[in-house]
């Protein structure tokens, strides 16, 4: 009787931990849009079709278009959301399994599983937990998954061919090849057999793929950069050209470390950082070469487990998925540039190093008696709940300012959908949202205004055209219309943008008439810029103003001007990073965020949309 109280006290706990995680993924997912123009992109069809995958030489192309079609979606309502939810609860239970299958405890498993997935990060656009309909989550779902099943499948060929094909669909993401000929050398090894590489659905899989992926660049011999690409080499490797070996290794450090959740906000020295991260990567790398060595010993096998569980390769895979990610992003220079400029650390791959880390620990406590104690497990529930404190609502927070996008979204949809016209008026207001690439810009080959015109075209057959104040300049979209030009200015934050110079300047490409009035509103000043006069100049026409007595700035035009330039002389620009706020090296200064134009009549400055569509 005590038995079957204490089994339904722990299937109370674990059905109560996962109605928990259920809860916080819906709130978190229901409330964000596409975060990414990848997604939009896609959606658009400016990517091509087969033919265009098949340019780039990489069959993970291929394959992921197939994902990209079940798992897309051209509105965030309530179907295309759920998708998205659907692979973030596949990523909670496969965690789940893969530490079971290393006799954890399901009560345990569960919890651990939980712990990753609700802990780990939501902060920018290319996160890994919801970018691109949630595929990432997918990719390493299906791979712990292979792994299970080929650790399980003895023999059996039903299981041995879903191993292949969950391990197939993983191959979307390279990243998860690597791992897969790591995984199957070291069983090969293990074995003392080379069979080993092609008997396992592991090894044979990756073995099929490098031969299609050469094979096909053979075959095929497109030149993805007449397709407005990189070519496979720069993208993945261009760092050795244009980075030394130590900006490499201490930009593969910074992944490393700072795919723990809010490790950034600690705001430690870039020494400090490196040096904590060292000690991760170096513990790392021993933990895998002791369980390989260990395996190794006489009287053991490939058979031989870890724990009486999963394979000492399991685990080494789960160490190589930690540090690999990291490493490919230092080794891509964009990605590089900025890890260290501090602009960012954190991609889509931190969520695998994130997952990673968490089910190394895991794994190990669960090898250590001491950590089976009572007070042991006390203090790591206590430290585990304090950190999910800390994160949940930050990440909560997060997902809460998208809210106004999403609505966006909702209302494009609608408003294409339901008109009996076309081209169909959108307000160019529509298309403003939190870090997403503004509407319009010659200096990117790929922007919003153009991809929702083919969005639109063929998802709803429609023609879309934009409508705007002409007499109003909003700093993320404004420019979308041609009409403004800023330079010395950071990419938008929300509705606005920072000055990023000692003195930043904006074009603008139209007549001003004598008695016009230029109004800038702003948002914020940084540090002392607060107090200090700014002064703003347009042609012969100039004012000073501090920001903590108004928020609002006007300029009187003395005289007809053709396209003039405004510019903002800021008194001292200062980057965070300086004052040792931040990590962030921007020099700040002002926080602009819309440019009406106005006209002086009797006295009275009048404000008169005036409405044109492009």
């Amino acid at each position: 009787m005590k038995r079957l109280k204490n089994g339904w006290g722990e299937n109370l706990l674990i059905a109560l931990l996962v109605l928990l995680t259920a809860s916080y993924l819906i709130r978190v997912n229901y409330q964000l849009p596409f975060l990414t123009m990848d997604e939009l992109a896609y959606i658009g069809k400016m990517q091509g079709g087969i033919e265009t995958r098949l340019l780039y030489g990489r069959p993970s192309h291929v394959i992921g278009t197939g994902i990209n079609e079940v798992i897309g979606f051209y509105t965030p309502d309530i179907l295309g959301l759920t998708k998205r939810l659907i692979t973030m609860l596949a990523l909670f239970a496969s965690v789940a399994v893969a530490l079971i299958h290393f006799k954890i405890t399901p009560l345990r498993a569960i919890a651990v599983a939980a712990f990753a997935v609700v802990s780990h990060q939501i902060d920018w656009q290319h996160n890994g937990f919801v970018a691109f309909f949630g595929g990432y989550n997918l990719f390493l779902s299906f791979f712990l998954l292979a792994l299970v099943l080929s650790e399980r499948s003895r023999g059996r060929r039903g299981v041995y061919v879903l191993s292949l094909f969950c391990l197939f669909l993983s191959f979307t993401s390279e990243v998860f090849v690597g791992l897969a000929v790591i995984y199957a050398t070291v069983r090969a090894i293990q074995a003392r057999s080379v069979d080993n590489l092609y008997k396992s659905p592991v090894g044979f899989a990756a073995g099929l793929y490098i031969v299609l992926f050469i094979l096909l660049r053979a075959i095929y011999e497109g030149d993805p950069t007449q397709n407005g690409g990189v070519s496979s080499a720069t993208y993945a490797m261009g760092s050795l050209a244009a980075f030394s070996p130590v900006e490499i290794l201490a930009g593969s450090l910074k992944s490393l470390i700072f795919s723990v959740p809010y490790f950034s906000e600690l705001r430690l020295s870039n020494f400090t950082t490196i040096s904590i991260a060292s000690i991760a990567a170096v513990s790392l790398l021993v933990l895998s070469l002791r369980v390989f060595l260990e395996s190794l010993k006489p009287g053991k096998g490939p058979s031989d487990i870890v724990n009486n569980g999963g394979s000492a390769a399991f685990l080494v895979t789960l160490c190589a998925l930690a540090i690999a990610p990291p490493v490919l992003m230092a080794l891509q220079p964009m990605k590089l540039e900025w890890i260290l400029s501090g602009a960012s650390c954190r991609y889509a791959f931190s969520l695998y190093g994130w997952v990673a880390l968490v089910m190394i620990v895991s794994i190990c406590i669960s090898r250590s008696r001491a950590a089976q104690s009572t007070p042991i497990a006390i203090l790591v529930t206590v430290a585990a709940a304090s950190f999910l404190n800390y994160t949940v609502p930050r990440n909560i927070a997060f997902a809460d300012t998208y809210s106004e996008s999403l609505a966006k979204w909702r209302n494009i949809d609608s408003t294409i959908r339901e008109s009996k016209s076309s081209p169909v008026k959108l307000p160019i207001e529509l298309l403003k949202h939190p870090y997403i690439i503004p509407f319009d810009t010659s200096k990117m080959r790929h922007n919003l205004g153009d991809i929702l015109k083919l969005i639109a075209i063929n998802v709803y057959g429609k023609k879309v055209i934009y409508c705007y104040d002409s007499n109003s300049y909003d700093l993320q979209v404004g420019g979308a219309v041609g009409a403004i030009d800023p330079k010395g200015f950071a990419e938008q934050e929300g509705d606005a943008r920072w000055t990023n110079a000692a003195v930043s300047e904006i074009q603008f490409q139209r007549k001003f008439e004598k008695d016009d009035v230029i109004e800038i509103s702003l948002v914020n000043a940084f540090a002392s810029n607060a107090e200090l006069p700014v002064e703003y100049t347009i042609g012969n026409s100039s004012t000073k103003s501090v920001f903590q007595q108004s928020k609002q700035v006007r300029i009187p035009i003395k005289q007809t001007l053709d396209n003039p330039k405004l510019m903002i002389h800021i008194p001292k620009p200062v980057s965070p990073l300086e004052l040792g706020v931040s990590a962030d090296p921007r020099n700040l200064g002002v926080m602009i965020s819309r440019i009406r134009i106005g006209r002086k009549q009797n006295g009275q400055v009048t404000f008169t949309p005036a409405e044109q569509c492009i």
